[in-house]
């Protein structure tokens, strides 16, 4: 149930339609699934996941995790879910894999995401033409990265802030 909940969330939340593989793949090994849900409903109305290996299964170069995707349902916006989600995946990265940096795509055009991570610690390393096809249509991305060597050793409490509406994020 919950991986056709997780589908329904990332259809709405992304352009980027996924294929059955990488709902497989979010439960392997190397993959990083961080869910956040309604205490009274177990509605899920966030997601991060993460990767430190790539498509073959093989590690990603460099001691690098890559941020696959973060979002939040539209009605659970502002209340920093979408801070906390990506504060806990930095955190269980930093914990469970070697890797030094965490890079993430974003559409140059999203300037609110942009700023967003900014906000966060991420920095721009690079401009990628074309990166990505959404209904037939390309779009340029920035690659973003950031250094988890700056994170601080314990979360910065954002559950805190939510703790009357949402249990614990569970990392799947």
């Amino acid at each position: 149930q919950d991986i056709t909940e997780l589908k329904e969330l990332q259809l709405a939340l992304f352009p980027v339609r996924y294929n059955e593989s990488f709902y497989v793949k979010l439960f392997s090994p190397g993959y990083f699934t961080l869910l956040g849900c309604v205490v009274s409903s177990g509605e899920i109305v966030a997601v991060a996941s993460a990767r430190v290996v790539d498509d073959k299964q093989r590690p990603l170069d460099n001691s690098t995790a890559y941020i696959m995707t973060l979002g939040v349902k539209e009605a659970y916006r502002r209340r920093r879910l979408g801070s906390r989600a990506i504060d806990e995946i930095l955190h269980e990265l930093k914990r469970k894999t070697t890797a030094l940096h965490v890079q993430l795509h974003v559409k140059t055009e999203n300037s609110a995401a942009v700023v967003f991570y900014q906000k966060l610690g991420f920095i721009e390393k690079d401009f990628s033409q074309n990166h990505y096809l959404i209904n037939g249509q390309h779009f340029h991305a920035y690659l973003l990265s950031f250094d988890l060597s700056t994170l601080p050793d314990t979360s910065r409490g954002f559950y805190t802030v939510v703790s009357s509406l949402f249990s614990s994020c569970s990392i799947l």
